[in-house]
């Protein structure tokens, strides 16, 4: 499981330790007895995590645009619904990407136990990054074969939320007189910041006291390891601006995509070296993930080729670039945005007649 106590711009884990499930607070520390019949009725029910992943997969929550949100999240209302959990719908109005076409919509199922006590609540996001180009199979049809699912998302992350449905229907099918409460969220746009999922419903007090306590996000990372905290992320995107010319005479004009070479290659020379030194102190996993890392999501420069025609002939007046770094928890956000400034400044002074915004 991946748990996470850190705030809402982290995304990857720092510390990490072994949780026995008797530990879980939710439980109050039950009988050995209590716990192997929740584990029978786990056991029993070996296949319904497979099926129910099947049935998530089955729905293309593609983000963005973030298709079929409604959908997914009234499937696990209703689920949830027949085990006795009272259910909630919240939609982030008015996040990044909310529409008519495409609502950001979460589902919030909650069981309060037989006392009052803190309450454990585990999270999954619903969204999944485009299939992308290779599959062998439908990326979408849920297919089970040879003991394995397969699928996007099976593993990032309706796998995770499968296992945390199927656990908290075990908890009920066994009889568990537990204090405080249980929860499950299937909340929107975890691979595009959370803004209409989890950043949205921490602004409204869903995942604070007195309500929440404790959270598990059951994020995939290897079996039996728990994960707590998370790499800070910061994005960005860096426009350079140039002069357009003719592509005959290029000296007339200044190329904006030169200019952004120039800064990716500062950033390889100057930069690269220094964030790859950079070790938290945290036992992170995997080892690669210790270090401060940047990646070029994309690049887009210069005017469009048409589909049935020639290219522009002209110095690109433009080039724009975007940028992730997951960045320490030793590394103040001041400082990381400070240092690309530092390095477009520098492209910036030695060629005449270029300019930038991030």
């Amino acid at each position: 499981m991946y748990a996470t106590g850190q705030p809402a711009n982290f995304t990857e884990p720092l510390i990490t330790y072994k949780m026995s499930p008797c530990t879980l607070p939710v439980l109050n520390l039950p009988p050995d007895d209590v716990v192997a019949s929740v584990f029978h009725e786990i056991d029993a029910r070996r296949d319904d995590v497979a099926t129910l992943t099947a049935d998530l997969i089955r729905f293309e929550t593609v983000n963005p645009p973030g298709r079929d949100y409604e959908a997914i999240c009234d499937f696990i209302g209703e689920r949830l619904a027949r085990s006795g959990f009272a259910i909630e719908y919240v939609r982030g109005r008015g996040t990044p990407g909310d529409s008519h076409d495409f609502p950001r919509a979460n589902v919030i199922a909650r069981l309060e136990g037989a006392a009052a006590g803190p309450c454990v609540h585990f999270n999954s996001h619903i969204d999944v990054v485009e299939a992308g180009h290779g599959w062998t199979l439908d990326p979408f049809a849920g297919i089970i074969r040879d003991g394995r699912v397969y699928g996007r998302g099976a593993c990032d992350m309706k796998g995770g939320l499968a296992a945390s449905i199927i656990a908290v229907e075990a908890i009920v099918a066994a009889g568990v007189k537990f204090s405080g409460a249980l929860e499950i969220s299937g909340t929107a746009d975890e691979e595009s910041g959370g803004f209409g999922g989890v950043a949205h419903l921490a602004q409204q007090g869903y995942f604070s006291p007195p309500r929440v306590h404790h959270v598990i996000i059951p994020e995939p990372l290897n079996p039996d390891r728990v994960c707590l905290g998370h790499r800070g992320v910061w994005w960005a995107e860096i426009e350079m601006r140039g002069r357009i010319g003719h592509g005959s005479m290029p000296f007339l004009g200044v190329s904006a995509v030169r200019g952004m070479a120039d800064f990716m290659a500062r950033v390889e020379r100057d930069l690269y070296p220094r964030l790859d030194a950079r070790r938290t102190a945290m036992p992170c996993v995997p080892e690669g993930a210790r270090a401060s890392t940047l990646n070029y999501n994309s690049i887009h420069g210069g005017q469009p080729e048409p589909e049935d025609g020639l290219p522009a002939p002209v110095v690109a007046d433009s080039c724009r670039l975007v940028i992730d770094r997951r960045y320490l928890i030793e590394e103040p956000l001041v400082d990381v945005k400070a240092e690309i400034v530092d390095l477009l400044e520098q492209t910036r002074l030695a060629r005449t007649g270029l300019e930038y915004s991030m």
